[in-house]
């Protein structure tokens, strides 16, 4: 348990340091973007002013700035492709340098070609041929985009010639274009370096909230493999028996009985259950919320079938004026001397009935 807590601090820790680098960045990213929203507007509304301060001229000189953008582009591949082809003879010159000295070795000391040796001859002469299709590929590339780089370059030079005047008129609105292009470029690529780290601030965070989604289903089934421990009472639950002076067998000296805190209602509820089965009837005596009401037992002779009030014999022994004077909190020696007489009442009322009475808990008598 302490080594998932130590873990799940540390998932924590991880997941805090995620979330305060994704808000870092957000606020970072979203000011970045506001900057080129700006940016972007502000040359918009100048390109605009430009284009509408120089007239028609842009739109005629607008063809000689593309082709020329495209003669640059070619320019770069053609560049690349030539170097791409200097990588691949240099390729092939080493790869036939090395097959031409170990054959020239071998000759030299009189080897016999082995597999061995002459499998390494076939794995030499295999990278001689890769880099010879290599350079071959480079040298069509190379060949193709200086074909149409020289293509441009010419377009570039008739437009010159042709479109000078309206070039000459246009040139503050492309020079200002170009200026722009490139601040927008700058801000373009902070946005996408900025994204591109809450992207990974998002990741670490979702990774963190997944390893404590683990963590707790863990703990969770280890808590209900272990078994409960046994608890114990709480405070102020400390019980206090009352031994009757019936004996082990009274319900007063039961120890499941407790009697603390009790009122003298529940005491009776508790520990004076008295019920028989008299003649068809349910007979039960135990004390509920009015003990001063009084019925009396029907006798044998009795024509009524009326039921027995459970009450009437806590009234032969308790009256009004004493039930008002018990309180919840009187002392239990007081209620044990009740219950006695309360009991030896019933018992003589049920002998004069020719009733024996087994006064047990929870049986009937």
């Amino acid at each position: 348990m302490l080594l998932f807590m130590h873990i799940n601090e540390e998932e924590l820790e991880t997941l805090n340091r995620a979330a305060e680098d994704i808000n870092t960045m957000e606020l970072l990213l979203g000011e970045a973007r506001v900057k080129f929203r700006a940016a972007m507007k502000d040359a918009t509304r100048k390109l605009n002013e430009l284009g509408v301060k120089l007239g028609s001229s842009v739109e005629k000189s607008r063809v000689y700035y593309d082709v020329r953008e495209k003669a640059k582009e070619l320019q770069q591949e053609t560049q690349a492709a030539a170097v791409k082809f200097e990588r691949a003879n240099s390729h092939l010159a080493t790869a036939k340098e090395m097959v031409e000295l170990a054959e020239q070795e071998a000759l030299k000391e009189g080897l016999v070609f082995d597999t061995n040796w002459q499998e390494m001859l076939n794995q030499a002469t295999m990278k001689v041929n890769e880099a010879e299709k290599d350079r071959l590929e480079s040298e069509e590339m190379h060949m193709a985009t200086a074909s149409r780089y020289e293509a441009a370059e010419k377009e570039v030079k008739r437009l010159q010639r042709s479109l000078k005047r309206n070039i000459n008129k246009s040139k503050p609105y492309f020079e200002a274009n170009n200026e722009f292009k490139l601040v927008l470029e700058a801000l373009k690529s902070k946005v996408d370096v900025l994204t591109e780290q809450v992207s990974l601030a998002k990741g670490k965070y979702k990774a963190a909230l997944q390893n404590l989604e683990i963590i707790s289903s863990n703990i969770h089934h280890q808590r209900h493999q272990t078994p409960p421990e046994q608890r114990e009472s709480g405070v102020g639950a400390e019980s206090t028996f009352i031994e009757s002076k019936d004996g082990p067998d009274s319900p007063l000296s039961s120890p499941h009985i407790s009697l603390k805190g009790l009122g003298f209602q529940e005491v009776m509820e508790e520990c004076c259950p008295l019920e028989k089965d008299y003649e068809g009837q349910n007979l039960l005596l135990r004390a509920r919320r009015n003990p001063c009401r009084s019925i009396s037992v029907p006798s044998e002779g009795d024509e009524t079938n009326s039921e027995i009030d459970p009450l009437s014999i806590m009234s032969r022994t308790l009256s009004t004026d004493h039930l008002d004077n018990l309180s919840d909190t009187s002392s239990f020696v007081s209620i044990e001397a009740i219950l006695d007489q309360d009991r030896l009442d019933t018992d003589s009322i049920l002998s004069e009935e020719g009733l024996e009475c087994t006064f047990e808990r929870g049986h009937r008598w």
